[in-house]
């Protein structure tokens, strides 16, 4: 009978490489741990489902939430347009008013008082209002 030769692999062993594994250490807590990822591989998609629906659920109410923001603030700036071209109305009529006022001559004691008030330096009307 003749030994066996150290390079020749048995069916129990397996090639890897430079390396010579058996069976036992293939089958061993290792093979589990490659088995086990193989597996949950295949039962990803499954458990990635309820996250990528929550995600989609989220995008979609922030897209909205996106949308219902960018109208509201263009709303409020058509508003705050209308709102600036009403003031402009209201003070030009106002300036107006004090023209026609000032314009009336001497007779006319409102145009006296305001344009007394307009003429008085801010100390003087301040000092004698305390």
């Amino acid at each position: 009978m003749s030994t066996p030769s150290t390079n020749l692999v048995s069916p129990q062993e397996v090639t890897h490489g430079h390396r010579v594994m058996t069976r036992r250490k293939l089958t061993g807590l290792k093979g589990h741990k490659k088995k086990k990822k193989r597996a949950s591989h295949r039962e990803s998609p499954l458990r990635l489902w309820p996250i990528t629906s929550l995600l989609y659920f989220l995008v979609f109410y922030l897209a909205l939430d996106i949308e219902n923001e960018a109208y509201e603030h263009n709303r409020l700036l058509e508003g705050m347009g209308n709102d600036f071209s009403g003031s402009e109305g209201l003070m030009s009529g106002s300036i107006n008013r004090v023209k026609n006022l000032l314009s009336s001559g001497r007779q006319n004691r409102k145009a006296i008082t305001v344009e007394s008030l307009m003429n008085t330096p801010t100390s003087l009307v301040s000092t004698s209002n305390m």
